[in-house]
């Protein structure tokens, strides 16, 4: 079952907190609070946990969009066209597509980033390797952090129609 997205912009203010000065009929005092409470917990807590599922998603992406650019990298390093331990003369992304020339000495060994901020030199074999193992890794981070998503959307979707249901809206709106 596939949810629809829920924008995060989109706020539910359907009734505002009520101020002192403003006369309600008894039957709506006791559902102000209730409902109030229902829309902080969609805006303040469901919807902010939807927000950092979505940021860590969009790390991991980078991350697995780093690990492939490396991987096609080693493979044309390890193809005959550069021929293999010889140097490389390239250009580095230093940040902000900012790059510098550089010289690659020797072909034949790598320095890879392995997490936590920690380097480690790979052969070109074993690199290609722990790219793999690493790319499935964080492929199951994304399912596990998209099973969490699709969760929250449930739990801000069953608020909603509570929230209706409460109101006397209806379920759809």
């Amino acid at each position: 079952m596939v949810l629809p997205t829920i924008p995060e912009s989109t706020s539910i203010s359907c009734v505002t907190k009520p101020s002192p000065q403003t006369s309600s009929s008894p039957s709506d005092l006791p559902l102000d609070p209730l409902i109030y409470k229902f829309e902080s917990f969609i805006n303040d807590r469901l919807r902010e946990d939807l927000r950092i599922i979505n940021k860590r998603q969009e790390a991991i992406h980078v991350q697995v969009h780093s690990y492939n650019e490396l991987k096609s990298f080693i493979l044309e390093v390890k193809s005959d066209s550069f021929g293999a331990g010889k140097s490389i003369k390239t250009q580095i992304d230093m940040g902000c597509n900012f790059y510098m020339r550089c010289t690659i000495p020797q072909t034949d060994k790598i320095i890879v980033f392995i997490g936590l901020g920690l380097y480690m030199e790979f052969s070109l074999q074993e690199a290609l390797i722990f790219i793999e193992k690493r790319c499935k890794y964080l492929d199951q981070c994304l399912e596990k952090l998209s099973e969490q998503a699709c969760s929250i959307k449930a739990h801000i979707k069953v608020m909603l129609n509570t929230l209706g249901y409460i109101q006397g809206i209806g379920p759809d709106g």
